[in-house]
């Protein structure tokens, strides 16, 4: 129940009768498309905490045509409907995640998101028993490590969790040679 209230208490004030500067990025000035943007954000990230995926979705499709460059909500509805079991449209939304890192101002959080969709990627093709595309991504991934494992170790820890019983470190060595 707090948990509505605080959601409640939020959406209740508007970002711009505050001065609210974060990394120079004054949301005084931002549109209101952009603060409308957020709240969608926000109510679709509460119901998805929830595992309320279908009343999230509207939220995050609004949200993402208000605030198009938020790499996050398009992770979040490849992660809904991944979970779905919906996989052209997981891919859609990934590829989508992925394509945002290159323009977006939140670089490191851009970053986090692409990561995270190319292994969500390699889920989902492994998952359409395709093994060989899977295989690819992980590849691609792994030369990525010292980064991942870094910056990104939530990502690193997915991509490990998720594929080192089904495809060990020894099996993709050999696929790479």
């Amino acid at each position: 129940m707090r948990n509505v209230w605080v959601l409640v208490l939020w959406l209740s004030v508007p970002l711009a009768a505050q001065d609210y500067t974060v990394n120079g990025f004054s949301y005084n000035n931002a549109s209101p498309n952009f603060n409308k943007g957020l709240r969608l954000k926000g109510i679709g990230d509460y119901f998805f905490k929830q595992k309320a995926y279908a009343k999230a979705v509207p939220y995050y499709q609004q949200a993402l045509e208000l605030i198009p460059n938020e790499a996050d909500i398009a992770f979040n509805l490849g992660r809904i409907y991944q979970e779905e079991k919906l996989w052209r449209l997981a891919e859609l939304y990934y590829n989508e995640t992925i394509a945002l890192f290159a323009k977006s101002e939140n670089f490191d959080k851009s970053q986090l998101h692409a990561y995270l969709a190319r292994v969500r990627m390699a889920q989902v093709k492994y998952a359409q028993k395709d093994n060989k595309a899977a295989l690819i991504i992980i590849n691609e991934l792994r030369k990525e490590e010292s980064l991942m494992r870094s910056m990104y170790p939530e990502a690193w820890e997915l991509l490990g969790s998720s594929f080192d019983k089904v495809f060990p470190v020894s099996a993709v060595a050999v696929k790479e040679q």
